[in-house]
């Protein structure tokens, strides 16, 4: 379905302050895909929110490294970053 620049302008022309019409009364171009409506999750009150415990991962590194965590060290060369890095995790690696 096609319809004329004219009539779109007629079905846009003083509706909103924008002057596009609602989505409501959007009408796709042809072959334009138009996603269905989707239902929005309800609406959390932040405190609420806030409150609820959080499940952390295990650390691997106290206070510095979770599990599923990325960690860069950065450093010159030859300034044991490689033993920096392994020697707190050892036992966790096997080392």
């Amino acid at each position: 379905m096609s319809i004329s620049m004219q009539e779109m302008i007629e079905r846009s022309s003083g509706i909103g302050g924008d002057g596009h019409p609602p989505l409501s009364e959007y009408i796709p171009f042809e072959g334009e895909a138009v996603a269905p409506h989707a239902e929005l999750p309800p609406i959390v009150d932040a405190a609420e929110w806030l409150a609820q415990p959080l499940d952390l991962p295990a650390e691997l590194v106290y206070g510095l490294l979770h599990r599923g965590s990325k960690l860069v060290l950065g450093g010159g060369s030859k300034t044991f970053k490689t033993l920096s890095a392994a020697a707190p995790m050892g036992d966790k690696l096997g080392v």
